[in-house]
């Protein structure tokens, strides 16, 4: 019995040997745990995704936050500059509609002034430099005249207040100027005061005297282009006036 409770003894002994725990290297390297590993890494790595999927949303929230700030800004920019070039033409277009009686007197003043001496010469010139002085102020502010005679008549702007026979001009062609007009870039200040030609008039008899352009002045043309100069800005609307 012995050698058989001896053998049993050695059996069971045998037994729990084999059962005895494995080592650390072998613990790792079971299958068991390296699936409990790779179940981790999996968590981890699919909680890494999903916060860089909301770092990623919100870095994009804010770029398009800038972008629309940049647009914003842009647009803010080119509007006050649109609205500060505005202003200034409307202030130069009203300095220069205060000066335009002025400069109309001058050139009226040129066309009825006869220089029969020197002096009266120099007189002449001395208020026509004024007149250029004042239109170099104007130009250096970018207001440009409109002239109209020689031209094809442009309702744009030109407003014509008669109609004149003549052997010079076409028909429909601005046959004598009566008010100069005056722009700003695009903009028209004043239109061109003037008389447009019907071409050729009839035939004049023999011994009369043809009517002649300068005739448009002398019938009070000039007094006429003055009242239509003065109410140009209520017939036609004015760029700052929109």
């Amino acid at each position: 019995q012995a050698e058989v409770v001896e053998g049993g003894v050695e059996e069971v002994g045998e037994e729990v040997k084999a059962e005895a725990p494995k080592s650390i290297e072998d613990m790792l390297a079971s299958p068991e745990f390296l699936k409990k590993q790779i179940a981790v890494l999996n968590a981890d790595k699919a909680a890494l995704e999903a916060k860089l999927e909301a770092m990623e949303a919100t870095l994009k929230k804010e770029q398009d936050s800038y972008l629309r700030l940049g647009a914003d800004f842009e647009n803010f920019r080119r509007r006050t500059a649109g609205e500060l070039l505005a202003a200034t033409d409307k202030a130069t277009a009203n300095l220069c509609k205060n000066l335009l009686p002025a400069l109309d007197n001058f050139d009226r003043a040129e066309r009825a002034v006869k220089s029969a001496s020197d002096a009266e010469a120099k007189i002449v010139n001395s208020f026509m430099a004024i007149s250029k002085t004042i239109l170099n102020v104007l130009t250096a502010m970018k207001v440009e005249p409109v002239e109209a005679e020689g031209e094809l008549f442009d309702p744009n702007f030109h407003e014509a207040i008669t109609r004149v026979d003549s052997d010079i001009h076409p028909e429909g062609y601005v046959a004598q100027q009566l008010s100069r007009g005056y722009r700003l870039g695009d903009f028209l200040i004043r239109p061109a005061i003037c008389a447009v030609s019907n071409g050729p008039g009839p035939a004049v008899p023999e011994g009369e005297a043809p009517a002649g352009e300068g005739e448009v002045a002398a019938a009070g043309g000039v007094e006429g282009a003055e009242g239509a100069a003065e109410g140009a800005d209520g017939k036609k609307k004015m760029f700052w006036q929109k």
